[in-house]
This record gives C-alpha cells, structure tokens and sequence, in this order.
C-alpha cells in the first residue's frame, strides 16, 4: 500500500509539473506571436511610408513652365519680375 502511494504520488508531482511547463510555454508561445505581430505591423507600415516616399519622388513639379527660375513663381511674383527686368532693359538701354 505504500508503494501503490508513493508511486500514485510521484505521478501527481510529474503531473503538476507537466501542467507548469505546458502553461509557461503558452505564456512564452503567446509572447512570441504578440512580437511576430508587432513586427509585421512595424513592417507593414515601413513598406506604405517607403511607397509614399516613391510616389511623391516621382511626381513631376506641379508649377507651370518650363523649368526656369519663371516658370516656379507665382502669379504675383512674374508680375513684380517683369516689372524689374523691364526697369533694368531701360537701364541698360539709356547706358549703351
């Protein structure tokens, strides 16, 4: 009788400490999976700021003209810029 005891007892202690294992390695199990998850939203938003980046890198200037320090200026500004390059033409006609 104390034999079938120890024993049955024995088997009780490795039964608790299969269940303290089992529970430890689903707590490190669901650790694991919270951190892929994490890293694959991190991921996820990289790829979606990198193809902003793209996509803004490959819009042409949205100014009209042909390039020319002109053809970036606002209205107001081709207006007060040919005013000065007019006052300098008559500048340098009255000098020559």
């Amino acid at each position: 009788m104390w034999a079938t005891r120890a024993r049955l007892n024995e088997i009780e202690e490795r039964l608790h400490k299969a269940e303290r294992e089992l529970s430890s390695m689903k707590l490190e199990w669901e650790d694991v999976q919270e951190k892929v998850a994490r890293s694959l939203r991190r991921n996820r938003q990289a790829v979606v700021d990198l193809q902003k980046r793209d996509e803004e890198a490959e819009e042409p200037p949205t100014s009209e003209g042909d390039g020319t320090a002109q053809g970036f200026l606002t209205p107001r500004q081709k207006a007060v810029q040919q005013s000065i390059l007019r006052q300098r033409g008559a500048v340098r006609g009255r000098e020559q």
